[in-house]
């Protein structure tokens, strides 16, 4: 047998102390015969004791060098590396006593930092700089995680259990549907269909809810229009260029900037959407909306409008019907009760219907912080105004705030309407 390591042959490099073999040289170990060639570091079977490879590099300062490094090359008569594990100092001081371990694949020759673990545990995936316990980049438009069961069962996914509760939450996909469980009880599930389910796991809608709704923000179905203020700026204070046009405001002044103790703050209005804010002082003022046209939006030809007789029999519980969806909120800016209006017009303008709806502060003046304005939902039907009145000479639909203005001050908004 021809021997991979001949001692013999080592003859002054070669000592023996405590540690069982010392060598001073690069040791290659080959397998000459064609069979693999093979490193075994091994205690006696009944020691009890560890067997250890220990590779030790002697590098200061070297934030960027590896200290010690397993290499893992392909010999083939185009020689290259398929790999390496190696331990580096990214803080660049030994004295620390700090390590971290790199993991580096080969891409069509290129080696390239595939998993790094840093000293204080935190694991990356595509990233050498891990923010957290597993961070997971990937650059390109490909999903970055996959996880699949191929055994018995129709569950696959991940559950998560907070420390100190009996709890698990689960999310994952369930034969052909996207679910989420807590404590083995599914609450939320999407199925193959694209249907949503929440305390239902049979949803036969887009969305299906067994239970009641709350929501804080405005629910529509179909919107036909809207506005969402895109142009509007506190800073600058201008009503040109929204959705629906320009508004107009008169008999007060548009607020500007971080809302003061007394005026209508944005604080709790539900997430993504904004909204208009003026104070009135002391007077009247209003938020008027450019014209809209409603008319091709008509649910019925009979059906009784504003300003105009038809019978009721006319309508029917098919008739679709228009609402206007909106939040609103009106505060005082000192003792005096103040209350916002809503008033529409289906003349373009020349007459308002007044008190469609109303938002309501009390006499108490709300000065006490900049963030406890209440925003309330409003609907309205309008489906009726999708007509001018028999006298009009011509047709559009209007929208008008009106601010009562009682006392020495008052502050009104008007947030996204749909």
């Amino acid at each position: 047998m021809t021997k991979a390591i001949e001692l013999s042959q080592l003859g002054g490099l070669l000592t023996t102390s405590d540690t069982a073999i010392t060598v001073d040289r690069t040791i290659k170990i080959d397998e000459p015969s064609g069979n693999t060639a093979t490193l075994t570091v091994q205690t006696q079977a009944s020691s009890g004791n560890d067997a250890v490879i220990k590779i030790r590099g002697a590098r200061t300062n070297a934030p960027d060098n590896h200290i010690a490094m397993l290499q893992f090359d392909n010999k083939t008569s185009s020689a290259y590396t398929m790999a390496t594990i190696s331990a580096r100092d990214f803080a660049g001081d030994d004295t620390l006593g700090d390590g971290s371990l790199l993991f580096r694949t080969s891409d069509n020759g290129t080696l390239s930092d595939s998993m790094t673990i840093l000293s204080g545990g935190n694991v990356g995936i595509g990233t050498s700089s891990p923010q957290v316990t597993l961070h997971v980049l990937r650059e390109d438009n490909i999903e970055t995680a996959r996880f699949e069961r191929t055994g018995a069962g129709n569950r696959c996914g991940i559950g998560f259990v907070t420390a100190g509760t009996a709890s698990t939450v689960n999310i994952g996909s369930k034969a052909d549907a996207f679910t989420v469980e807590l404590a083995n009880s599914e609450k939320f599930r999407v199925t193959s269909a694209g249907n949503v389910g929440i305390g239902t796991i049979v949803p036969s809608e887009r969305l299906e809810v067994d239970g009641v709704i709350l929501s804080s923000g405005p629910i529509v179905d179909t919107v036909w229009y809207k506005e969402t203020w895109p142009a509007y700026n506190e800073t600058t204070a201008t009503l040109a260029g929204n959705d629906l046009g320009t508004w107009t405001l008169t008999g007060g002044t548009l607020a500007t900037g971080t809302a003061t103790q007394a005026e209508v703050d944005t604080a709790n209005l539900p997430s993504g959407l904004t909204a208009v804010r003026w104070n009135g002082a002391s007077a009247v003022s209003y938020l008027t909306s450019p014209t809209v046209d409603l008319s091709d939006f008509r649910t019925n030809e009979k059906i009784t409008t504003v300003n105009q007789t038809g019978s009721l029999a006319d309508r029917s519980v098919s008739d679709s019907r228009i609402y206007l969806t909106m939040l609103l909120a009106a505060q005082s800016m000192d003792s005096n009760a103040e209350h916002m209006e809503v008033q529409l017009s289906n003349d373009n303008g020349v007459t308002f219907h007044e008190h469609q709806a109303f938002v309501w502060q009390d006499n108490s003046a709300d000065n006490d912080d900049i963030t406890d304005t209440t925003w309330r939902k409003v609907v309205i039907d309008i489906s009726e105004y999708t007509y001018a009145p028999p006298t009009a000479s011509s047709y559009g639909f209007k929208i008008r705030f009106m601010g009562t203005g009682a006392g020495t001050g008052d502050s009104y908004g008007v947030s996204n309407i749909y």
